[in-house]
């Protein structure tokens, strides 16, 4: 008796871009990762050249780490019982706020912004550390409806790919651009990238809030994670 042979279906790395919406969204991470890395890149040569202290530029990671991880701590129990495309788009919205910010903060155009430089930045990167920490666990979560169950692996690689590239590409983009044409101009192109990422992500349909099973509250939630980060290392 003849055997039919099993004819295997062949992996498709391009899987996950075949998707309209997640192809956009991508893109718009890839804006998104670019403009933050150069952003940080500038504000930090910024703050330097006024201060010329090395702990100075430790306290900017600071002022975006306090709020970021403040925000984290609940950012994830709204992220689960809300419409995502809107945080995902309140996130970006107010991180392109503070670049716009940092943009008028360097005209020195006002003369009290101009005087209080340090400290107009330092607010400035704290308003965008709250944007960051609700950006984080939104993103994610967006991501998996994006594509079907099956095709979630190769997204999640296509968008940590992505999220690399930025990463490397941001922070060479930006001192290239802060030394040759100077902070203003390089904030307008970030400005760009920002609103571009907008207008990506506003190609996105509104995606259901998920069901969730067994609700939980927000202590309940933060207890669970905080006991499984410790017993699962």
């Amino acid at each position: 008796m003849d055997t039919i042979p099993i004819i295997e279906k062949k992996h498709d790395p391009y899987e996950a871009l075949r998707f309209p919406e997640f192809r956009n969204f991508t893109l718009a991470r890839l804006c998104i990762t670019i403009a933050s890395q150069m952003q940080a890149v500038i504000v930090g040569w910024q703050i330097y050249e006024i201060t010329k202290d090395p702990l100075s530029l430790g306290l900017i990671g600071l002022a975006e780490a306090i709020p970021s991880i403040m925000t984290l701590l609940f950012a994830g129990h709204i992220t689960d019982t809300n419409d995502r495309k809107k945080i995902v788009l309140g996130s970006v919205f107010l991180m392109t706020f503070c670049s716009i910010l940092l943009l008028i903060v360097s005209t020195d155009g006002i003369e009290y912004l101009y005087s209080n430089k340090v400290i107009a930045i330092y607010s400035i990167i704290f308003l965008s550390g709250i944007g960051r920490g609700f950006s984080a666990p939104s993103f994610f979560a967006f991501v998996a409806q994006l594509v079907p169950k099956k095709t979630l692996p190769n997204a999640i690689t296509w968008n940590t790919s992505t999220w690399q590239t930025g990463a490397v590409t941001g922070p060479a983009l930006g001192g290239l651009l802060y030394g040759f044409i100077g902070g203003v101009q390089t904030y307008s192109l970030i400005v760009v990238f920002w609103i571009i990422s907008i207008m990506l992500i506003m190609t996105v349909k509104k995606k259901p809030i998920p069901e969730i099973i067994g609700l939980q509250s927000l202590k309940e939630k933060l207890t669970s994670g905080l006991k499984f980060v410790f017993e699962k290392r």
